[in-house]
């Protein structure tokens, strides 16, 4: 950290604008998600979820020990996803295809309390933005059928988009440093538990939790300054291994003929 420092000292940095993707885009983003499952829904099966709620982080991924490299220090956050399911046929075992997107934020105040002890040339820190996965996963549900609802458990193994969480140190009025959002894919491991109560014939009212699990290396780290240059590269891989429990509630539409 001493030698990125030096040599940003030695390269004065202006502060600039950082860009953000625009509403309108991550808007339509969702849209053509949506009009995807729906066709995908219509040709594979009859039931559509949709669901959301929270995502709490466990293990390294929730873990403040500052002094382990593995540490995500992630907080509670929240995930929005969409589960196609073949019932085609009423039976026991069927497939499902499972899509969401998963978001937690960041102790900042802890890493920011570390950096301004272990540094005093660092005036200030704050995260720039989240960590943040993308999920496909297709699996197996077991399903338990009874007058009104209908239990299940399932579990799969699929494919992650996982990117970690950046951040920025200002070292006075006019100079800082910023850590470039780092991306990672790999399998991901998912197990859950949950249930489906009837409204009507065609909507059901869906509640469950389950749990996630990947170990995605994101590579090192790149600093760079306000004009996107890059400074410097992290010594280590960021290793962090993506660990939470999501608990969701949301509504199951069956859209094909009974």
């Amino acid at each position: 950290m001493n030698i990125l420092l030096s040599c940003i000292y030695m390269n004065p940095i202006r502060i600039v604008l950082q860009n953000k993707p625009s509403t309108f885009k991550r808007s339509f983003s969702f849209l053509l998600f949506l009009i995807f499952f729906l066709y995908f829904n219509s040709v594979y099966g009859q039931s559509l979820s949709i669901y959301s709620g929270p995502s709490i982080p466990f293990g390294f991924y929730g873990s403040n020990n500052i002094t382990l490299k593995e540490s995500g220090f992630a907080k509670t956050g929240y995930h929005v996803g969409f589960m196609l399911e073949d019932q085609r046929k009423v039976r026991v075992l069927n497939t499902f295809f499972q899509f969401s997107y998963n978001q937690n934020g960041v102790e900042g105040e802890v890493i920011k309390s570390f950096l301004l002890i272990n540094d005093p040339r660092i005036k200030d820190a704050f995260i720039t933005s989240p960590w943040s996965q993308f999920v496909f996963l297709p699996g197996l549900k077991a399903n338990w059928f009874k007058n009104g609802y209908d239990l299940y458990a399932k579990a799969g193994v699929g494919f992650g988009l996982f990117r970690s969480f950046s951040q920025m140190w200002y070292l006075d009025s006019a100079l800082f440093v910023l850590t470039e959002k780092a991306t990672s894919s790999g399998l991901l491991f998912n197990a859950g538990l949950g249930i489906n109560i009837s409204l009507t014939n065609h909507i059901a009212v869906c509640a469950g939790m389950e749990m996630l699990y990947a170990n995605p290396n994101y590579g090192r780290i790149v600093f760079t300054d306000g004009n996107g240059n890059r400074i410097d590269l992290s010594e280590n891989d960021e290793v962090t291994p993506f660990q939470t429990i999501q608990w969701h509630l949301g509504l199951r539409f069956n859209l094909g003929k009974k």
